[in-house]
């Protein structure tokens, strides 16, 4: 099996990443369905977000340690109320862990 260097993949994956961003005509949700729990988490991230399941998304930026880029994605759409989301992610996962020590 060959395995594939980042710098020949990187080019590739940000022109992809462009096309699911800007592009309209194809469905979503079986692109996902090819993604989905891969390491292709940034294109499952733009997937969810033009399927408008933005919880989903911002757990996947946390879940990956990406916190800048889950409050910059929040902050990007104010009139969503993403950051009112983002911080009850944050107190969702505070609870399950402090419930875990108690």
């Amino acid at each position: 099996m060959e395995i594939l260097l980042p710098e020949l993949i990187d080019p590739s994956r940000k022109k992809l990443q462009a096309l699911l961003d800007n592009k309209t005509n194809y469905d979503p949700a079986a692109l996902l369905e090819k993604v989905k729990d891969s390491w292709m988490t940034d294109e499952e991230i733009l997937l969810l977000i033009k399927m408008k399941e933005f919880r989903t998304a911002i757990e996947i930026y946390i879940k990956n340690g990406n916190y800048d880029e889950a409050e910059q994605f929040c902050n990007s759409k104010p009139e969503l109320g993403l950051m009112t989301t983002l911080l009850k992610i944050y107190f969702d996962k505070y609870r399950h862990h402090w419930d875990m020590k108690t």
